[in-house]
C-alpha cells in the first residue's frame, strides 16, 4: 500500500545471494502516510510472508491554495458567515501541518479573528474570519507563507450597506416660484446606514404642512431610494403665497425639512382698503392716505404692482409721485404730510 514501487515496478522477484540474503529498494509513493511492502518466500514448508512498513512524510512547502470562503457577500461592520480557509501543500500536493500562514487585510479595512502567524493544522489548513470594514465595496485579504518563491492567494468579499439609519438633505432647498406653478428643481435626499453608506430601496415619506393650499407632491409621496441612495420629490405650489415647508421623513425617526417661497401671481384685482369718504377744509391735505390692495387671482397681495391715483371730479390734486406701488414706496410721503397743521384740521 501507499503507492510506492521497486524501480518502477509494483513487484520484483529476487534470488537470495551466497549469504542467503535478498533485497529490493522501495521508492515511496507521493502520498503522505504509511507504505507497506510484503515479501513472500516459497519452497520453505509452504509460503512465508513478511511485512515491511515505512512512513512517507511531506517535503517542503511548495504552494498555498484556497479551500473555501472565497467571494462572500456580507454587511459592513459585520463578520462574514464563513471563514477564509487555505491549505499549504508540498510539490506532490500533500498537506503540510505546522506551517506559519499570515493573513493580511489589503483593501476595505475591518479586522481578522486571528493574529499572525496562524499555524496549519494536521490537515495542512489555516483559517481566519474577516469582520468587514464600514465602507461599502470590496474587501481583500491576502494569505501567504514566508517561503521564497511561493505565490500568495487573495480572498475577496463584498460589503453591502447596513440597514437605513438616517436621511440627509442634498439639493432643492430655498426655491421660489409663482403660486400654482411647479418648483423648477426636485427636492433630493440621501438615505444612508449608520456608517454613511448610501442605501438602495429605502422608503421616505414626503409631506407639506398646511395641506394642498400650500402645495402638493407630484407623483409618489413615498419615493424609494435608487441605486445611489437618493430619493426625489417634485412640488407643485398651492394658491397661497408665502413660505412653505416640505418634510422628508426617513428611517429611525429622522427627517429633514426643505423650505420654498410661493410668490403672488400677476395683478388681478384692486380693492379699497381705507381713506374713502373723508372730509377736510378746501386746500388742505386729507388726514388719511387713500389705500388700495392689489391681489392676484387667488387673493394674494401682489407686490410691485403699478397703481395710478387720478382725480376724476373736483379741483383736487394728488400729492406724491404717480404711479405708486403696493410695495409702500408712498409711505414716507404720507407720513410727512400727516405732520402738517392742515392735516390736523
Amino acid at each position: 500500500t501507499g503507492g510506492g514501487n521497486f524501480g518502477g515496478m509494483s513487484n520484483v522477484i529476487v534470488d537470495s545471494d551466497a549469504f542467503g540474503r535478498a533485497q529490493a529498494t522501495l521508492t515511496l509513493g507521493l502520498i503522505v502516510g504509511y507504505n507497506n511492502a510484503t515479501v513472500e518466500i516459497s519452497g520453505i514448508s509452504g509460503t512465508v510472508t513478511l511485512l515491511f512498513t515505512s512512513d512517507a512524510v511531506a517535503t517542503l512547502p511548495d504552494r498555498i491554495i484556497i479551500i473555501s470562503g472565497q467571494s462572500q457577500t456580507g454587511v459592513v461592520g459585520q463578520p462574514l458567515m464563513l471563514p477564509f480557509v487555505v491549505e499549504v501543500q508540498d510539490v506532490f500536493g500533500n498537506p503540510l501541518p505546522d506551517v506559519n500562514v499570515r493573513f493580511i487585510i489589503d483593501l476595505g479595512g475591518g479586522y481578522l479573528s486571528t493574529t499572525n502567524p496562524v499555524r496549519t493544522n494536521v490537515l495542512g489548513q489555516a483559517q481566519t474570519i474577516l469582520t468587514l470594514g464600514t465602507l461599502t465595496g470590496w474587501n481583500n485579504v491576502t494569505a501567504e507563507i514566508t517561503a521564497t518563491g511561493i505565490s500568495s492567494v487573495i480572498f475577496s468579499a463584498w460589503g453591502g450597506p447596513d440597514a437605513p439609519a438616517q436621511v440627509i438633505q442634498i439639493s432643492g432647498d430655498g426655491q421660489t416660484a409663482v403660486v400654482g406653478a411647479a418648483l423648477p428643481l426636485p427636492m433630493t435626499v440621501l438615505v444612508t446606514d449608520a456608517y454613511g453608506n448610501p442605501v438602495e430601496g429605502a422608503q421616505v415619506n414626503v409631506s407639506i404642512p398646511g395641506g394642498d393650499a400650500r402645495g402638493t407632491v407630484v407623483g409618489d409621496p413615498a419615493p424609494i431610494t435608487n441605486a445611489t441612495g437618493h430619493a426625489h420629490a417634485y412640488i407643485l405650489l398651492g394658491n397661497v403665497s408665502g413660505p412653505l415647508s416640505v418634510v422628508f421623513d426617513g428611517p429611525n425617526g429622522t427627517s429633514v425639512t426643505f423650505t420654498a417661497t410661493a410668490l403672488a401671481g400677476p395683478p388681478h384685482t384692486v380693492s379699497v382698503v381705507s381713506g374713502d369718504g373723508q372730509t377736510a377744509v378746501v386746500g388742505t391735505v386729507l388726514p388719511l392716505p387713500m389705500t388700495v390692495l392689489v391681489t392676484d387671482a387667488y387673493g394674494n397681495p401682489a407686490s410691485g404692482a403699478t397703481v395710478w391715483f387720478n382725480v376724476t371730479a373736483g379741483d383736487a390734486s394728488v400729492t406724491g409721485s404717480n404711479p405708486a406701488t403696493y410695495s409702500r414706496v408712498m409711505a414716507p410721503i404720507r407720513e410727512l404730510f400727516a405732520q402738517v397743521p392742515e392735516a390736523r384740521v
